[in-house]
């Protein structure tokens, strides 16, 4: 459950090697993105988790995804902070948290702060648009995950 190598390299290049969580200024009142070039990761905008469980697929598109660092990776799932600070007392911290996420989307509830998601989608739509305009390659596509149906 997660973008294959070949398109985290993709985000890498579309989002060029920078976080691209929103900040807001209030000097300029203004929007502008972090910048960061440390610890970046991709982050699925529509969590595959809760897309599954709620729409039965994975989303792995080319704006389903943003290059961010962990510090702000950390602040949209704030039980991913806890999972790493207990994890030199605990190995089952991130396992357990996995767990966690599991059933609070059987209850139909969100496992992350999504204050932030409609800024990052915007984001994610013009940085790819931006990328196809520079001439940037394709999207790499992968393979389709769907939940089996469940018998009766």
């Amino acid at each position: 459950m997660a973008f294959t190598e070949e398109q985290k390299r993709w985000f890498h290049l579309r989002d060029q090697e920078r976080c691209q969580f929103p900040i807001w200024n209030p000097k300029t009142k203004r929007w502008r993105i972090c910048g960061s070039l440390e610890k970046l990761q991709v982050h699925h905008l529509q969590p595959q988790r809760f897309t599954l469980a709620t729409q039965g697929k994975t989303i792995d598109t080319a704006t389903n995804g943003l290059l961010i660092c962990l510090t702000h990776h950390k602040k949209i799932h704030p039980d991913l902070e806890v999972a790493f600070n207990l994890y030199h007392l605990n190995k089952e911290s991130f396992k357990e948290m996995s767990v966690s996420r599991d059933q609070r989307v059987n209850q139909g509830e969100i496992y992350w702060n999504s204050q932030w998601d409609l800024m990052m989608v915007r984001i994610s739509e013009k940085n790819t648009f931006t990328f196809k305009k520079r001439g940037g390659y394709r999207y790499p596509q992968c393979r389709k995950i769907v939940r089996p149906k469940r018998k009766k």
